[in-house]
């Protein structure tokens, strides 16, 4: 496979962040269920299928400042204006939380100390080792309980990164793999094997969640999430090929994923008093969920523009911070 930017990874991105939408709008324990077996864990996987193996990192500072630039300065753009946007709206109505942006913050980690690991040592047994070092790492970090909050707090972002580093290493192992297949066709029947796995046996993993540090068993986890990655993969690399507005979506997947949570919330509320109806007996109805989650879409695309037009009118200034802006 290519690893410059392509349509069908585009594609992939695109249709991912209308996944992470609908699972953070739909109710329906099935679907709900299998958006969450592979939604997060495939935008890992995309960022470690991007690093690029034949690349070295020569300057090692100069490669931080620009993973700063694409995730860091995101997450504190929009931690800022989402901390804004509670106090005048819905502290009345809800605590403040960190939102999907967590994903920057996991994801600089794995970028910082997974990614030079697997970009210095090109080999195949280092990067089973190091996906084994992950897996170890996040039941290890999960089993740490102390009654002291702060350090348990700490113990869960590093087992997020340790889920999420996982991914990442999946991504090398898996393109390394790729590279010595010689007949697509067993791949692409393979991957379509996994996807019929994926949609009709996933439930019986139940809920996991990268965030909340829930997996359940472990191998249940990873053939359900690679069945979903594949499955999705597929789609857009043999079936859909080309699409100009899901690749669209896909180039500004950072900004959709901060802000789509409040729009959600404020269709959700606005349905909810319009049609006199409760909040989760909406969410429980695929068709109005997928609605919705559509609708969310569409009002994103307003907040990109405005972004674009941020990072063009604000010179250098917004050349430096609004980096993530394409």
């Amino acid at each position: 496979m290519m690893i410059e930017r392509i349509h069908w990874i585009d594609l992939l991105k695109g249709l991912g962040i209308f996944f992470v939408i609908l699972g953070h709008t739909i109710k329906n324990n099935d679907l709900y269920v299998w958006i969450y077996s592979f939604h997060m864990p495939l935008f890992f996987f995309i960022s470690g299928y991007l690093t690029e193996p034949r690349n070295s990192i020569k300057d090692y500072n100069q490669y931080i400042w620009k993973k700063c630039k694409n995730l860091l300065f995101p997450f504190f753009i929009f931690r800022i204006l989402l901390v804004f946007y509670w106090l005048i709206v819905e502290q009345y109505f809800r605590p403040l939380d960190l939102g999907p942006i967590w994903f920057l913050i996991v994801l600089f980690g794995v970028e910082i100390l997974i990614a030079p690991i697997l970009l210095k040592w090109k080999q195949i047994k280092i990067y089973l080792v190091v996906f084994v070092g992950c897996i170890i790492s996040f039941y290890m970090f999960k089993a740490i309980d102390t009654n002291i909050s702060f350090l348990q707090k700490i113990f869960g972002w590093l087992a997020r990164f340790a889920n999420g580093g996982l991914w990442f290493c999946l991504a090398f192992i898996i393109r390394k793999i790729e590279r010595k297949i010689s007949c697509s066709y067993q791949y692409n029947f393979i991957i379509l094997i996994f996807a019929a796995i994926s949609i009709f046996c996933c439930k019986y993993n139940g809920d996991v969640s990268i965030y909340s540090n829930r997996i359940n068993n472990i191998i249940l986890y990873l053939i359900f999430g690679l069945s979903g990655i594949g499955m999705i993969s597929f789609l857009c690399k043999h079936i859909i090929k080309k699409h100009y507005w899901i690749e669209w979506i896909g180039n500004y997947t950072i900004i959709i994923l901060a802000v789509h949570e409040p729009i959600k919330r404020i269709i959700l509320k606005l349905i909810s008093i319009f049609f006199n109806e409760d909040i989760y007996i909406i969410q429980s109805n695929i068709f109005m969920a997928l609605f919705i989650a559509f609708v969310v879409l569409l009002l994103c695309i307003p907040v990109i523009y405005l972004f674009k037009y941020l990072k063009k009118h604000l010179g250098k200034i917004g050349t430096l911070l609004l980096n993530f802006v394409r």
